[in-house]
């Protein structure tokens, strides 16, 4: 008991004290006698005494013996032995201190979770291999004053650019890829103040250099190969050293206010299609030394004000002559931008392309809401989205890994003549509706390029995300962005769920000649020009032809050749609109306010050979006739 009345105790172990007080009461002969009971609960150390190896798993390379736990704080001295973690190890601690002369080293796949936070005393080393995960748990600072370092790992060729961020602070971007001479290092604007031209203002993002500076915790920048790398898919690592970056990082994200329709914008000889989204994109990035869930990302409530989908780099193509100019700007090379991954709910639009874990070091693009009005916003990253479940071993590249969702989904690919493929999803899955879903539905990303997609109120999807339970008789619109003149392909990469199943068919529309295809049994192949296709093709699941009995011959429909002319006659609603389609695909005639019930056509001349003719009347109905004079 010290002068304050106060009794200093110094347990080795948890322990429980019981205080008991005696009060004499006056006028009783009994006292009484209060008692309390105290709890003082010690948190054992664990200190590194490497006797055995360098193992940290080993619970006798600990003083007291045992593995640590996320109620231990661990100290690491140095020791004729220093500690490792080894791949797939999976270890913990309360907070972590690493002494002068001591060095930690974490081997790739192996995950280190702690509850505080991580000191580095000067003179002290603590390293993370490609793809090995440090996991904080607190919101707080930590304190390095030797060395933190994480290395990150990718196969790139001379020419290709990765995206990066940075999962330290205060990383010069110069220090990435030293080799790299300055101009070819970026940022995104979302947005640039360009003159404005007809038919709409020009002020979609752009990318702006950005040679030296910090890297800001959770944006993203662009990096290219470094000098003298070589020019196919070989080894590139960069080495991130400072501090971890930790807790609740919130990054600024921006557009324009432009909201208007589409128009066409022409680049370089290329007609390309300029959206209300094209000033939406953001690119950011992942902040912290380990894989983040992009699901847990994207249904954080503070980043609702981004549409519910990532989008990662794979540059799955080499940068070429052949691919069309991005929308802004013209050049003589460039890179196919069919080359995006899209992730959100449903999956990934590729079948074994993400695996939902953002990696340490990733950068990927984001694409802002116009919801709200706000010009800026912006994103938050948090501890929440870490975990020692969350592989970090995907990295710019598509992997073997694949999305284990229990959904029933078909991705399908279309292949070019020159055989470029592209590749969509649609997902059948809980909680999405066949409307616009932000966490279900992905539109297709910027830009022009090769791109099969689907359409929800005719607007571009790269993942479309279906209700349940499923309908045989759902129907998809399907829509081709054909850049090469040739007989095209449609074809099933992958399917899941109730597809794999060979008693449910999937079947591909063709509205132009009238061909109901089954693709389970062999791709449908087409010939066309280059052009862009929103109302020839449609997924569904039964081979019943649709409308036919809206529109046939029985309904007094005719189309029928007379004196070397092609006539269409309806007995049933005026006809509002004709096209007239060769076996190429090619458009021979198109009126599309006809608003007649007897149509004559000159331009067309009934010869030998195969004619498709589509007929919409002003009710809505349609259908195809096929005519071999």
């Amino acid at each position: 008991l010290d002068n304050d009345g106060l009794i200093e105790v110094s347990p080795t172990e948890t322990t429980t004290y019981i205080a008991e007080v005696t009060y004499d009461l006056c006028n009783s002969v009994t006292p009484l006698v209060e008692t309390e009971a105290t709890t003082v609960t010690i948190i054992g150390n664990k200190t590194w005494n490497g006797s055995q190896n360098q193992a940290w798993d080993n619970p006798n390379n600990w003083t007291p013996i045992g593995v640590p736990l996320l109620t231990n704080c661990v100290t690491i001295p140095p020791t004729s032995n220093d500690p490792i973690l080894t791949s797939n190890i999976n270890g913990n601690a309360l907070n972590l201190t690493v002494n002068a002369g001591a060095t930690l080293v974490q081997e790739p796949n192996s995950n280190l979770t702690i509850e505080e936070n991580v000191n580095v005393n000067t003179g002290g080393t603590y390293n993370l291999q490609d793809s090995a995960s440090l996991i904080q748990i607190d919101d707080v600072l930590n304190t390095i004053e030797g060395t933190f370092s994480m290395a990150r790992a990718t196969n790139i060729r001379l020419n290709d650019y990765v995206y990066w961020s940075s999962p330290v602070t205060n990383f010069n971007i110069e220090n990435v890829s030293p080799g790299t001479p300055n101009g070819f290092k970026y940022q995104w604007l979302p947005f640039a103040n360009r003159t404005p031209g007809p038919p709409g203002p020009l002020n979609y993002g752009e990318w702006e250099s950005y040679n030296s500076g910090a890297m800001d915790a959770g944006r993203g920048y662009i990096i290219k190969g470094p000098n003298g790398h070589p020019a196919s898919p070989s080894p590139f690592m960069a080495t991130f050293i400072g501090s971890p970056n930790n807790g609740d990082i919130v990054q600024p994200i921006e557009r324009s206010d432009y909201r208007g329709t589409g128009y066409v914008y022409n680049v370089g000889g290329d007609d390309l299609l300029v959206t209300e989204d094209d000033d939406n994109w953001n690119l950011i990035g992942n902040p912290y030394p380990s894989a983040i869930n992009a699901s847990d990302f994207l249904l954080l409530p503070a980043n609702a004000n981004i549409d519910g989908a990532i989008y990662l780099w794979t540059h799955g193509t080499d940068i070429s002559t052949g691919n069309s100019d991005p929308f802004y700007e013209d050049y003589a090379y460039n890179y196919n931008v069919a080359d995006y991954i899209l992730y959100n709910s449903s999956g990934s639009s590729t079948p074994s392309g993400f695996n939902g874990n953002i990696g340490a070091g990733q950068g990927f693009f984001v694409l802002m809401n116009d919801d709200s009005g706000n010009t800026t916003e912006s994103v938050t990253f948090n501890n929440s989205m870490r975990n020692s479940t969350y592989n970090n071993d995907q990295f710019y590249r598509s992997s073997s890994a694949s999305d284990p969702g229990n959904k029933s989904r078909i991705w399908l690919d279309y292949v070019s003549p020159g055989g470029i493929t592209n590749t969509t999803l649609i997902a059948y899955i809980e909680g999405a509706t066949n409307g616009a879903d932000r966490l279900f539905d992905a539109v297709r990303s910027q830009g022009a390029g090769l791109n099969l997609y689907s359409l929800i109120d005719a607007k571009n999807y790269l993942i479309q995300g279906r209700q349940l339970p499923f309908d045989e008789n759902d129907s998809v619109p399907l829509g081709i962005n054909i850049t090469e003149s040739g007989i095209q392909t449609i074809a099933i990469n992958t399917i899941e769920g109730l597809f794999d199943d060979s008693n449910q068919q999937i079947f591909i529309e063709d509205l132009q000649s009238g061909i109901i295809h089954n693709l389970k049994q062999s791709p449908y192949t087409f010939s066309s020009e280059v052009a862009t296709i929103d109302d020839r093709f449609v997924l569904r699941y039964t081979n019943n032809t649709l409308g036919i009995n809206d529109l046939d011959t029985a309904s007094g429909i005719k189309v029928f050749d007379k004196n070397e002319q092609l006539h269409i006659r309806s007995n049933y609603e005026p006809i509002a609109s004709v096209q007239v389609f060769d076996m190429l695909g090619r458009t021979l005639f198109s009126d599309k306010n006809v608003n007649l019930e007897h149509l004559k056509i000159d331009a067309v001349k009934p010869e030998e050979r195969v004619l498709f003719v589509k007929i919409v009347l002003t009710d809505g109905k349609q259908n195809i006739a096929k005519l071999i004079f």
